[in-house]
């Protein structure tokens, strides 16, 4: 079974452990939301170059509500394997306090919940 974990920084909540070495070649992949064959969302989602803790030219973004359309990386990976993902965004108080991530492994979906309002731009 792949382990996957989303890691958050600048000490928001518990820290995470180090991940388990790979036992492959070392693999690193990034996918924003420039990539359109790696990247969508629903229509109701904008966006913004607003924020200088934005990663590269902008970022897309969706307020907080209780409905919402998803936004989806696509990520493949070489071979089975424990693989480290990492999430960027631009911070600020007015977005999710709660914004899911869910990553598909060969165990199923795991999920972690984030704060985006707080320790953005890493």
């Amino acid at each position: 079974m792949a382990k996957v974990q989303l890691r958050q920084y600048a000490g928001a909540g518990s820290p995470s452990p180090a991940p388990s070495p790979p036992t492959t070649t070392a693999y690193s992949k990034k996918v924003d939301n420039a990539k359109a064959k790696r990247f969508s969302v629903g229509s109701n989602w904008g966006t913004s170059s607003y924020s200088s803790q934005r990663y590269k030219a902008d970022y897309r973004f969706a307020k907080p509500g209780a409905s919402y359309s998803a936004a989806s990386f696509k990520v493949k990976t070489p071979v089975e394997d424990d693989y480290a993902f990492y999430g960027w965004w631009p911070a600020d108080p007015g977005y999710n306090d709660r914004t899911v991530f869910w990553i598909y492994t060969t165990g199923g979906w795991v999920s972690k919940t984030v704060d985006q309002s707080t320790n953005g731009g890493k």
